[in-house]
């Protein structure tokens, strides 16, 4: 390091106190108390009956909070539901609506609803798709 740099990070030193509390103003220490309770969580939810819409869901959910985002997963070819998607909410109205919605009946089937896992990537193996 040549001298003006050395030079400029004692005096940076001699200026800055790093044990000197760093004050919060309060809406940013308010938020970070709450950090925890605005953490977005997803949310699985499976045998979802096929004729169900996006808005059927967050219609449902939206019981329990605010909900964020929600996406049913279709098939790629046909397009038609394959009986799962995603609901995005607040940790805690997540953590409420997989306790009161698992399990229960809705269109006439017993929901599966648990926090959402990471997809795990397929590796290789044959693949009919392109052949007809």
């Amino acid at each position: 390091m040549n001298s003006g740099a050395s030079r400029l990070l004692g005096e940076l030193g001699s200026a800055i106190r790093f044990s000197d509390p760093v004050p919060f103003h309060k809406p940013a220490k308010k938020f970070l108390n709450n950090l925890g309770q605005c953490m977005t969580k997803k949310v699985y939810v499976g045998n979802l009956p096929f004729k169900t819409t996006e808005e059927d869901l967050n219609s449902l959910f939206s019981q329990v909070g605010p909900v964020e985002s929600v996406s049913i997963i279709t098939d790629r070819d046909t397009g038609r539901s394959k009986g799962f998607g995603f609901v995005s909410m607040g940790s805690e109205d997540a953590d409420k609506a997989i306790a009161q919605f698992n399990g229960q009946e809705w269109g006439g089937r017993a929901l599966t609803v648990n926090e959402a896992r990471p997809m795990v990537k397929k590796e290789g193996g044959f693949s009919n798709r392109n052949y007809r």
